[in-house]
């Protein structure tokens, strides 16, 4: 399954591929083709051990994490091949500190979660500058989708360690479901301009992902082959990408598109790995991280579809 391209998205979307491949050295499923999608393998300068390609905007920009080899967890963001460590400020002065980017926007704005001194809070980037966002009166927040009007949506703890959804649209918080503790899930996982939400839920069998479409009852997203499923982005096309678990434990990624599910791996020569996908943009790309059966490493990716 190929998404359509325009001439100009094609090029954006080939430049960001060349500019991955011209910053990394050639490793296993490089500008590979399967699946309808060309693949990139890559990690940014500095990864000690792991790396992960979380969210992708229309200008090609990828927000994700690394781990130095001394085990600290940074922000990276990546333009046609030019990778800037990005750490909320004097984020790093603990070794337990970390800057997770959940998402970005076309506008390049992020938001996201870091942690300091074993206290957590959820920051907005925009315009070069990390702000704090934590929800007024909660002991946790984590926004995990930012659409292009900077509405975002995600997570939160009360001092009664209850779990909420939120919106923040317009600089107001509003509570959307509240879930007590004993239950597993993650709240909201994406928002699009066009108002729609994915309804992100884990669990051994539990409730599969949903479609929150506006006005529209919840469409859920759950792939019988495996464990649980897990979506994770949605772009401004109603597209979905995430991931399913295998009975062999094994992650596989998914796209749902114009209400047709497909299942996409990377090329591998063998079927016994994993790589969950992330995220996708309006051009069709997609990023995610996967485990190269090579060096049994977690390495991030990037699919660019193919004409």
């Amino acid at each position: 399954m190929v998404l359509r391209m325009h001439v100009r998205s094609l090029f954006f979307a080939l430049s960001l591929v060349a500019g991955v491949l011209a910053a990394q050295p050639p490793v296993l499923a490089d500008s590979a083709v399967s699946s309808g999608y060309r693949w990139v393998m890559f990690d940014p300068p500095g990864t000690g051990f792991s790396s992960s390609a979380i969210a992708v905007n229309n200008r090609g920009d990828i927000a994700g994490t690394y781990y130095t080899a001394d085990g600290d967890e940074h922000m990276y963001i990546q333009r046609l091949g030019r990778f800037t460590a990005l750490d909320y400020p004097s984020c790093h002065d603990h070794p337990t500190d970390s800057t997770i980017p959940n998402d970005i926007n076309n506008r390049g704005d992020i938001v996201g979660q870091y942690a300091q001194d074993y206290s957590n809070h959820g920051f907005y980037y925009h315009d070069g500058v990390f702000h704090q966002f934590d929800r007024p009166g909660y002991i946790v927040t984590d926004p995990i989708g930012i659409n292009d009007a900077g509405d975002i949506v995600g997570m939160s703890q009360r001092p009664d360690f209850t779990f909420e959804y939120f919106t923040y649209i317009r600089g107001i918080f509003a509570t959307i479901s509240i879930y007590p503790p004993i239950d597993w899930f993650l709240g909201f996982r994406d928002i699009n301009n066009g108002g729609t939400t994915l309804d992100e839920f884990a669990g051994n069998f539990g409730p599969p992902s949903n479609l929150a479409l506006p006005n529209s009852p919840l469409m859920p997203i759950y792939d019988f082959q495996g464990q649980y499923t897990e979506a994770f982005g949605i772009n401004n096309h109603d597209d979905v990408v995430g991931f399913y678990r295998d009975y062999l434990t094994f992650d596989h990624g998914f796209i749902l598109h114009e209400g047709n599910y497909t299942t996409l791996d990377l090329p591998f020569p063998t079927p016994m790995h994993s790589a969950v996908w992330s995220h996708i943009n309006d051009l069709g790309v997609v990023v995610g991280w996967a485990v190269d059966p090579a060096t049994s490493r977690q390495r991030s990716f990037v699919g660019v579809p193919v004409q």
